[in-house]
């Protein structure tokens, strides 16, 4: 759809820091044989983009030029930016006086660079403060209240929020942390932490397992650049990891002791007892829901260990919420 080509372009846009015009970008991703492929259109774009090549194919191409020119078509353009900043912002900040600082600003496109602008301007104190908590998805931050006290009135504070944390609860960290263990290579874990740093550019928070995750499955893990455009874009961890499933079924397997059925050790889970007895989940879940249907503390199921399964070890073990 014209709306979903008009994002993309506008992505497009931000990620190369306004070097080519709108236009030409919109143009690009309009024509482009593969303009679904985010990673396409995101080489398109790095690769020796010509906004000339994209544009001579109108039917008059001073006229698409001027057409970016026109005043009609600006305004469209800063409604569009308006309307992107509202979304990441939240419906805390006036969006009339965002518009006001959208378009008086010399480098618009820049998604980021506007962004700054208007939080610099915006008085702060007329924010609920709860507005940066929905611009990081919902996840407080523990330092907020402290940070906001120490300098409000100062830039440092507004550093301390991301456009995007990714939500990952205790029970998926867990198995997640078996499956880096056992598949993530030294060379792509040490890119992890420059990607992490890149991505910390951007106000973009990913777990490290998921950095790693991606860099397994990326077609191109050695463009950093394309490896952060497909985060920009928005990535499903549970897709990704996926996508080790094959790797995962190759790895050594290991008995549950309950069932006697051969796993994976990302599909067993080490109790914290001190012999770090295995066992896999359903065995393991269906020890500790009779324990406490009848009455009894839940306890490690093999025979003679006296461990009690911590709270935390049920929140690894059934997920937050189960």
């Amino acid at each position: 759809s014209t709306m979903n080509e008009e994002a993309r372009a506008m992505t497009l846009m931000n990620l190369t820091g306004g070097v080519h015009s709108y236009q030409a970008i919109l143009a690009m991703v309009q024509k482009h044989p593969q303009r679904h492929d985010e990673n396409a259109l995101a080489e398109a774009v790095f690769d020796n983009f010509c906004a000339d090549e994209w544009l001579s194919d109108d039917s008059d191409a001073e006229d698409s030029i001027e057409y970016a020119e026109n005043v009609n078509e600006l305004k469209k353009d800063d409604e569009a930016i308006t309307d992107q900043l509202v979304n990441i912002l939240g419906d805390m900040y006036d969006r009339s006086r965002i518009l006001e600082i959208v378009r008086e600003h010399p480098t618009k496109y820049n998604l980021e660079s506007v962004m700054n602008t208007v939080l610099e301007r915006i008085n702060i104190e007329t924010v609920d403060e709860n507005w940066l908590r929905k611009a990081s998805s919902g996840i407080e931050n523990d330092k907020y209240e402290e940070k906001k006290e120490e300098s409000e009135g100062d830039e440092l504070w507004k550093d301390t929020y991301y456009l995007y944390e990714e939500e990952v609860s205790e029970f998926q960290r867990n198995r997640r942390n078996v499956i880096s263990d056992q598949l993530a290579t030294p060379e792509h874990k040490e890119k992890a932490f420059d990607i992490i740093d890149l991505l910390n550019e951007k106000r973009l928070k990913y777990t490290l397992n998921t950095i790693l995750c991606v860099l397994r499955h990326h077609p191109e893990p050695e463009n950093f650049e394309k490896v952060v455009f497909t985060f920009q874009a928005g990535v499903n961890a549970e897709e990704w990891f996926d996508k080790d499933t094959p790797a995962i079924e190759k790895l050594p397997t290991e008995d549950c002791v309950i069932c006697y059925m051969d796993y994976p050790e990302t599909e067993l889970y080490k109790v914290s007892c001190d012999s770090r007895h295995k066992f896999c989940y359903e065995c393991l879940q269906a020890s500790i829901q009779t324990a406490i249907g009848q009455g009894e503390i839940p306890m490690c199921p093999w025979g003679g260990c006296d461990h009690l399964i911590t709270e935390l070890e049920v929140i690894h073990i059934f997920g937050e919420g189960d």
